[in-house]
């Protein structure tokens, strides 16, 4: 209805509450109220109906069934649809204009409200758009926010791709600024930077797994480094491979848990933040998407305090 799918659940609430409004009039009538107190309880159902249903629909097909039970139970001869007084004739067409349109303008009022709501959300999300690019200060930056402000508006993963002079993809850009544009919103208090190579670099990958890899190491990075110390990603090329790292300054990792982080459920028993890396299957996944690309992943201690993740993935051979 309404360019809607039909619900059983709105058409068991027209039902619903079409048997409790001729209950309340069976009620009534058995109390002498009058008839018009009776039609103005089975204006108020079509009231709710339209306030709690989703489409005009079915506020207009309980306006009939209003109108055809109040005929058929508080009309003579009761139970029937005949119609021995034929100024009922009146009522019934003024009850059902009256519950017409009373639906119809309930119906306005919430998709008017629907309306403002969604202009709010944008306003929201293009005044935070704003912020965003008055503060960034490098391309990786601005896509960074734009991917952050797309993703919020529509509710939805987005991805970013950067074009060279030729119209060419810049692949690298496009799988970490999905990658940070994630991060922005899981962690919108942490700032990363991001070192990525101005030249072309074609890697055969699957662009939500390579996206989801970058992720988890951020998402690692980011649980294991205080606030205000530096977490950073960087892509080169090096020996015809693409060289993903992610840099941090937290703890540092112990020596002797180095060979096991990529283990399933390895738990070291250290007590150093960085030593809780491994706890879960994070970087098992991470080590299994690289293999999977033909490629490898490491880890170790930052000089200087932290830790370094990297995978290597193989480059696509350039055409002659």
């Amino acid at each position: 209805m309404s360019n809607r799918r039909f619900s059983r659940v709105d058409a068991a609430k027209v039902v619903l509450v079409m048997l409790l409004a001729t209950a309340l009039g069976i009620l009534f009538a058995s109390l002498g109220f009058p008839e018009t107190n009776i039609v103005l309880v089975y204006l108020a159902a079509v009231l709710l109906i339209a306030r709690y249903t989703h489409g005009p629909g079915y506020a207009l097909a309980a306006s009939v069934l209003a109108t055809f039970a109040f005929n058929y139970f508080f009309t003579d001869p009761r139970f029937t649809f005949e119609v021995s007084d034929t100024s009922y004739l009146i009522t019934f067409a003024i009850m059902t204009f009256t519950a017409i349109f009373t639906s119809t303008l309930t119906a306005q009022i919430k998709r008017s409200a629907r309306q403002a709501l969604a202009r709010e959300r944008d306003t929201q999300a293009l005044y935070q758009l704003t912020n965003r690019l008055s503060d960034a200060q490098s391309m990786e930056k601005i896509g960074t926010a734009a991917l952050g402000s797309i993703g919020q508006t529509f509710g939805c993963d987005a991805a970013l791709l950067f074009l060279t002079e030729k119209g060419e993809a810049e692949r690298s850009y496009l799988q970490v600024g999905s990658a940070l544009a994630q991060m922005e919103r899981r962690a919108p208090d942490r700032e990363i930077d991001a070192e990525l190579p101005e030249e072309l670099m074609l890697v055969p990958m699957d662009a939500k797994l390579i996206v989801q890899m970058l992720v988890n190491l951020l998402d690692n990075a980011v649980r294991h480094t205080p606030q205000g110390n530096e977490i950073k990603v960087c892509v080169e090329k090096r020996d015809g491979k693409a060289v993903f790292s992610v840099l941090d300054r937290g703890e540092g990792i112990r020596e002797e848990d180095l060979p096991h982080l990529f283990e399933r459920f390895y738990t070291t028993r250290g007590k150093c933040a960085d030593a809780a890396r491994s706890v879960g299957l994070g970087l098992s996944i991470c080590d299994a998407i690289a293999r999977a690309h033909g490629g490898s992943i490491m880890a170790q201690s930052r000089e200087g305090g932290g830790a370094i993740f990297t995978f290597e993935l193989p480059m696509e051979e350039e055409k002659q």
